[in-house]
């Protein structure tokens, strides 16, 4: 299912979000216009080498590892990748799924936490998410990249603050209007169920489960001193209604 608008009042524009999802579609760009030949110095799995983060480099340093993605790897401190890294992506799917549950559900908690408090918190869901990931699979040789991590911890923190918000969504071609623990739920269980599977097909899901569950851990603490979130449309409209 892919979110399209939520029921939450009251946001200002949401600079930090789409200034986000600007960051992502101008490295999407740049990774587009880059040869796909595979070659260790200009091309696009290059640049995901070099600026992702590689789980045997992040676990163990430097090695004696020929392999060329990881010594591309090796040119930064691992510190730096784990950053770097959830601005790169891998398909226009990873992308385009990435921008839309960010747009959604990322303005609401922007909102709530504010623009001071929101940017950390979402780098650090998403570096602690792909740590995770890289300890999941401590000796992996591939680029772990994308913002799957950050917009995890976007949605732990809004079904934190806004479990009773409701939310449009696309099930194929079909308009749903669905309470957000709903379309949250199910979608942290696809991944947990994916991540203990150990389904692999090229997706961080550990770095989702741990991205989700930091977010919903810590929004609280992160959201400490600030006033109540608004509440919900939906939930507004019920309540007058009784």
């Amino acid at each position: 299912m892919l979110p399209l608008a939520d029921d939450v009042p009251g946001r200002r524009a949401p600079i930090l979000t789409i200034l986000i999802i600007a960051a992502w579609v101008a490295m999407w760009i740049v990774t587009l216009i880059r040869p796909d030949d595979g070659n260790i110095t200009d091309s696009s799995q290059a640049l995901d080498c070099r600026w992702g983060m590689v789980p045997d480099h992040f676990v163990h340093g430097t090695t004696a590892t020929a392999d060329p993605c990881a010594l591309i790897n090796m040119e930064h401190s691992r510190w730096i990748e784990v950053f770097t890294a959830q601005f790169l992506h891998a398909s226009w799917w990873h992308i385009i799924g990435n921008v839309l549950f960010m747009w959604v559900f990322g303005a609401s908690v922007e909102a709530r936490l504010g623009r001071v408090r929101f940017l950390p918190f979402v780098l650090a869901c998403g570096a602690l998410a792909l740590i995770v990931e890289a300890l999941a699979n401590p000796s992996g040789l591939n680029p772990i990249i994308g913002g799957s991590g950050m917009v995890a911890g976007v949605l732990g923190a809004y079904i934190g603050r806004f479990p009773s918000a409701r939310v449009w969504a696309l099930l194929i071609v079909i308009p749903l209007r669905l309470p957000a623990w709903v379309l949250l739920v199910v979608w942290f269980g696809y991944q947990l169920i994916a991540a203990l599977g150990g389904v692999e097909a090229g997706t961080a899901y550990w770095a989702h489960v741990a991205g989700f569950a930091l977010g919903a851990l810590l929004i609280r603490p992160a959201s400490s001193g600030l006033p109540p979130p608004p509440v919900p449309r939906s939930q507004t409209a019920a309540a007058a209604a009784t």
